[in-house]
């Protein structure tokens, strides 16, 4: 049987108890992105970060993108 797989979305919004502006900063960081580029992100659309992912990468990439 083949292992399932998992997708990445981001909508644009944060956590509780952060600044918008740290999250845009830490995501440029993150994804070597410039500032135009990350504001894309926080558009309002949902956008799909990574694709075709296995279990344990997909909760690796959800517990960065939650710190």
């Amino acid at each position: 049987m083949t292992e399932p797989h998992y997708d990445i979305f981001f909508r644009g919004e944060t956590l509780e108890n952060f600044e918008i502006d740290d999250v845009k900063n830490a995501m440029a960081q993150l994804f070597k992105a410039s500032p135009e580029k990350i504001a894309q992100l926080f558009s309002g659309k949902v956008v799909a970060l990574k694709k075709d992912l296995d279990k344990p990468s997909a909760a690796k990439f959800k517990q960065i993108l939650e710190k």
